[in-house]
């Protein structure tokens, strides 16, 4: 019989997908929205989101959190201030960048929290092509190139980096892993 096997929290903009990619693993999913989307992304109140994570903290045991996009800078540090108080070990970071069409969803600001306090914070983290040149500061087009970048931005504090093919000049989508 299915049989939960633990809380996720989510932290990002309206993402449905995600409550849903919990459900094969057994988790259940507890979405909190940092931002909420229409025709334009609006960013909530740091407080708030720190009022949802700690409400939430304190109904149910979090096995893992997964970040997503977080819009600005007030609303990252308002997320590592949490990580840090509650020490969730499992914690993997989606570093959202840009919407699918293009816009910006992460202020130049919000990027230089990411990489300087939540990458440190994070389990593992999972940027796409082009989310992983700009952390790790290098063109991403091949394979090569992701493995490289996959290392340099382990070296900013993640025990694993999962740089995802669907983007690289291959001929497959080949996503590149890095652990301990």
């Amino acid at each position: 019989p299915w049989q939960r096997r633990g809380n996720v929290l989510l932290l990002q903009g309206v993402q449905p997908a995600d409550l849903v990619d919990c459900l094969p693993c057994r988790l259940e999913g507890c979405e909190r929205h940092v931002a909420s989307k229409s025709r334009c992304l609006t960013e909530l109140p740091p407080d708030v989101v720190t009022a949802q994570i700690e409400a939430v903290a304190g109904d149910i045991e979090i096995q893992a959190v997964k970040i997503g996009m977080l819009a600005g800078p007030a609303i990252a540090r308002a997320v590592a201030a949490s990580l840090r108080r509650h020490a969730w070990g499992a914690v993997v970071l989606d570093p959202v960048m840009t919407a699918s069409r293009g816009g910006r969803l992460l202020s130049a600001e919000a990027f230089d929290v990411v990489r300087t306090e939540l990458l440190a914070l994070a389990l593992v983290v999972t940027p796409n092509a082009g989310e992983a040149a700009a952390l790790a500061g290098m063109e991403v087009a091949t394979v090569a190139d992701a493995r490289q970048a996959a290392a340099r931005i382990r070296a900013l504090g993640p025990r694993a980096v999962v740089v995802k093919g669907g983007h690289l000049r291959e001929d497959e989508a080949v996503d590149v892993l890095l652990d301990e």
